[in-house]
């Protein structure tokens, strides 16, 4: 199969829709901000899975969608004359699943009734889009009736895969910008446009909304927005490549989401293996693993990226050469799973980076040195101490505080003592 050049001046217009959805989205971030904080859509910190210092917004992904909505369809108006229906349906499922997340956002949905929102809105995907009818793997097979029901399984697990990698600061953000920017490519070289109009505009409303969830992050994007960025992703995979003609287009969308659904389908089955819920959150995902391995929030977000956009150039070199392909995102994989286990590997290289990562978060503590001319040195060492003393504070007001529960406690026994002598 030939492709399509790359670097085409019509091209051209797919930067406008990205640069169009990227101004709205960082528009309207600051709006969503305000709206979660009188709703009362703001993420506490828990310090066992939450790690942002004080309560945060999580209502972005509603800048999210309108970005990538608005764009997405002006755009459609302008280069197609009309909405076409892929853009419809995607438009349509992702005002959906964006208000099924506000909803999670706001009243904590259970995670039951979330999943039961999810293959509806699959389902009325499949069913109005269209499903993937037959594939190319393993030569061309036909899934007749498997068709709806296996689109169904795969945007499930992609919405969820994404859903459940939003665990740090720009996370999700990053990965899926990654991932439709490698989507965008594709759709341009297999001679797409429909499906590259999509991934512009889910391009710029990620780089729009980037610079507020990176870390520190001033919003989340919330369930609204990672199941958004989820259900688009799924929709181009199902639309634009598991319909192609060669086996190269239905490989690329599975390396391209390799590492968020080996993550999330190795974690599910070690819940279901331990005899635990599968749905209820805990520390198992890869970023927590890189956190208890000694990294930092951000070292974990940098590594996850650097994998990320191996395998998304895996997928571009799937459509030239397949095994090479494969052998990327194996090497990729092991590499993880060493890192992953590398408090097991090698305990006094985690022992090193836990010290250093104490002293960064040590030195972050309201640090004022006295003059410009300060020692690194000496800056940390009055931040240790200041830490030191307030942690002196904290246990003398918890000593006090039990004095007076004790005292309390003997005032009110002498007084029952006196009532009954009385």
């Amino acid at each position: 199969m030939t492709y399509e050049p790359i670097f085409a001046t019509e091209n051209l217009a797919y930067l406008a829709i990205l640069a169009v959805s990227l101004i709205i989205t960082f528009l309207f971030t600051p709006i969503t901000k305000i709206l979660a904080k009188k709703t009362g859509a703001v993420d506490v910190p828990d310090h066992e899975r939450k790690f942002h210092r004080a309560p945060t917004p999580r209502l972005g992904g509603i800048a999210i969608a309108i970005g990538f909505i608005v764009a997405a369809l002006c755009a459609s108006l302008l280069i197609f004359d009309e909405i076409p229906k892929i853009v419809l349906v995607t438009s349509v499922g992702g005002l959906i699943i964006c208000a099924v997340g506000v909803l999670d956002d706001i009243f904590n949905l259970p995670a039951w009734l979330k999943l039961l929102a999810q293959i509806a809105v699959a389902t009325l995907t499949a069913f109005w889009g269209g499903a993937i009818e037959y594939t190319t793997i393993f030569g061309t097979q036909h899934l007749g009736d498997f068709a709806i029901p296996l689109t169904v399984l795969w945007m499930v697990l992609v919405i969820n895969s994404v859903n459940l990698l939003d665990g740090l600061d720009g996370l999700a953000c990053g990965v899926s910008f990654l991932s439709a920017v490698v989507l965008l490519v594709i759709s341009i070289l297999m001679g797409e446009p429909v499906c590259a109009v999509i991934a512009a505009a889910l391009c710029g409303s990620a780089l729009g909304f980037l610079p507020y969830n990176a870390n520190p992050a001033a919003v989340f994007m919330g369930d609204c927005g990672s199941m958004l960025f989820g259900y688009v992703l799924a929709c181009l995979s199902v639309f634009g490549f598991f319909k192609g003609a060669t086996l190269m287009s239905a490989v690329a969308p599975a390396l391209v989401f390799a590492l968020p659904l080996i993550d999330s389908i190795v974690v599910f089955f070690k819940r279901v293996s331990q005899s635990k819920n599968p749905f209820k959150a805990d520390r198992c995902h890869l970023h927590y693993k890189l956190l208890d391995a000694g990294f930092s929030p951000a070292q974990s977000v940098i590594t996850i990226y650097i994998s990320s956009a191996i395998c998304c150039v895996a997928a571009i070199v799937s459509l030239y050469h397949k095994m090479a392909a494969f052998i990327i995102v194996g090497v990729v994989c092991l590499f993880l799973l060493l890192l992953k286990h590398i408090d097991k590997l090698a305990p006094e290289v985690v022992k090193g980076k836990s010290k250093e990562n104490e002293v960064k978060v040590s030195a972050s503590v309201e640090i004022k040195p006295k003059s410009g001319t300060a020692k690194a040195s000496d800056v940390i060492d009055e931040a240790l101490r200041e830490s030191e003393n307030d942690e002196e504070k904290r246990k003398r007001d918890e000593s006090i505080t039990e004095e007076k529960v004790k005292l309390s406690d003997f005032d009110e026994k002498s007084e029952a003592a006196e009532k009954t002598e009385e």
